[in-house]
């Protein structure tokens, strides 16, 4: 197909590109000793999250029980990456987790 024939607007990926992005960060990771989980907001693309994993991502993460559990569902290694209310934010208070057992 040429590019003129795509309907707009089209997403169009650079695959080579895309796959030494995902290298260069998880590599920086690497030397860093840290464990990298990207968000599922920056792509919301399963096929993305599954070649994050398969470069050494942890898992993925999402800010959404509903997200999570739909990403879950493709066998995505995930955790929810809980967001503060903007009230507490203003007030400069910090959100109070349950302890895991």
């Amino acid at each position: 197909m040429k590019l003129d024939q795509l309907d707009t607007p089209s997403l169009l990926i650079d695959r080579e590109r895309l796959l030494k992005n995902l290298a260069d960060m998880q590599r920086y990771a690497d030397s860093y000793g840290v464990q990298l989980r990207p968000h599922t907001k920056t792509h919301k693309m399963p096929a993305i999250a599954k070649l994050q994993l398969q470069q050494g991502a942890c898992g993925v993460a999402a800010a959404k029980t509903g997200e999570a559990e739909s990403w879950r569902k493709m066998a995505c290694r995930m955790s929810l990456s809980p967001m503060r209310s903007s009230a507490s934010r203003s007030c400069g208070a910090s959100p109070r987790w349950p302890r895991a057992a």
